[in-house]
């Protein structure tokens, strides 16, 4: 009783808890805004990292603690104003809580982030390519939270100016020329990788083009041609065994269509079923045998 009586305390706490405030349009470093296309111009133009939480604001329990125990605070207030843009893409229950316009875009990034669960923080660069997503934590802190972030940033242009910035000059100099040698490489690698996925899917394309009605064709022909010249055979060498050949043919595929589809039923497996499987296969395997003896009889 005393643990029903402490949770519920617990969610008539965070009940009343006011998600941040997001701004509708436009976008200032620091501020939530729901509008992402404005965050992605910003922080490009800025060279800033962006900050994207994907959230319930009026239902998402963990949401609720993670605005009252890191994004109300004045520690993450102050860090953000100065390192982050923030997107603010929210899925609540209160419909009218999220503008008619940004309610099919919200729905588009949420598929293209493959997001699964809220609250999910993404940190993303500049232009908006994903660093790593921020886990949500019962013990959470706005300064373990950006101390995440910071971690995370390490190796971001911002943060690797401000590290030159207190090396000698002569090991700045050494360890930047590495560093934009690092991120050239990876640029090209991107490229290549971009490349390679772009001439793939050309390839795949082409194929689908010229296989399909190849496949098509030869799935109405393939089956056809060789019932035909096994018959074919058949004739030629015994055909005083034809005929017992096309019903042992015709009761095999009768026979196969009956077990196919007492087996897409998905009966229960218990004695009286098994039994009931054995026997399909029991007579699949003398028709077949009756069918394949005859066939071999007729080969010259």
């Amino acid at each position: 009783m005393k643990k029903l009586i402490t949770l519920a305390l617990f969610l008539a706490t965070i009940a009343l808890v006011a998600a941040p405030k997001a701004d509708i349009d436009g976008a200032k470093k620091g501020v939530w805004t729901m509008d992402y296309d404005s965050v992605l111009k910003a922080a490009e133009k800025d060279d800033t990292p962006i900050l994207m939480l994907f959230t319930g604001s009026d239902w998402c329990g963990w949401c609720k603690v993670l605005d009252e125990k890191v994004l109300s605070k004045p520690e993450w207030n102050d860090y953000a104003q100065k390192s982050l843009y923030l997107a603010y893409i929210d899925f609540p229950q209160d419909e009218k809580l999220v503008p008619e316009k940004y309610k099919n875009r919200n729905k588009e990034l949420q598929e293209e982030f493959d997001i699964e669960g809220y609250p999910t923080i993404l940190l993303l660069d500049a232009k908006g390519n994903p660093i790593d997503n921020l886990p949500m934590e019962k013990n959470i802190t706005p300064q373990s939270f950006i101390t995440k972030i910071r971690l995370k940033l390490l190796y971001s242009p911002a943060e690797l100016e401000k590290i030159y910035s207190i090396l000698p000059k002569d090991q700045a100099k050494e360890l930047k020329a590495k560093g934009d040698r690092k991120q050239f490489l990876s640029n090209e690698l991107k490229k290549a990788d971009e490349e390679l996925d772009k001439a793939i899917k050309e390839a795949e394309e082409k194929h689908e083009k010229v296989a399909k009605p190849l496949s098509d064709e030869l799935s109405k022909i393939g089956p056809a041609f060789d019932k035909d010249i096994v018959k074919a055979l058949i004739a030629a060498k015994s055909p005083d065994k034809l005929p017992k050949f096309l019903e042992a043919q015709k009761n095999l595929e009768e026979e196969m269509d009956k077990a196919m589809k007492w087996i897409q039923t998905r009966p229960e497996q218990n004695e009286e079923n098994n039994k009931i499987f054995e026997d399909f296969r029991n007579r699949i395997d003398q028709l077949q045998a009756e069918t394949q003896e005859i066939i071999i009889q007729a080969l010259p």
